[in-house]
């Protein structure tokens, strides 16, 4: 399992400032992208609603365990089809 991991080690005590800088960048991408999907905008006062940005990604979530979901269905019956396809010809 470990050479699957490669340099991995999710319990290292230090902390990788190039990894951090990834994270933060990857984050903030991440942040713009539900801020443009919920077409929020700060209003005449400089302050943003960010309820939007929460349903957005919450939204963003549920589309895609749906999909896992349909997939994980669809797996499960063939599946069963495929099993009792062969119990017949057993």
């Amino acid at each position: 399992m470990r050479g699957h991991l490669g340099a991995y080690n999710a319990n290292s005590h230090t902390l990788d400032s190039e990894a951090v800088t990834q994270f933060v960048t990857s984050q903030e991408a991440v942040f713009a992208q539900f801020e443009q999907l919920a077409d929020v905008q700060a209003d005449a006062d400089g302050v943003t609603n960010y309820r939007g940005v929460v349903d957005a990604g919450i939204h963003y979530v549920d589309v895609r365990c749906s999909g896992y979901m349909q997939a994980v269905f669809w797996l499960n019956r063939t599946k069963n089809a495929s099993s009792q396809q062969t119990q017949l010809f057993g």
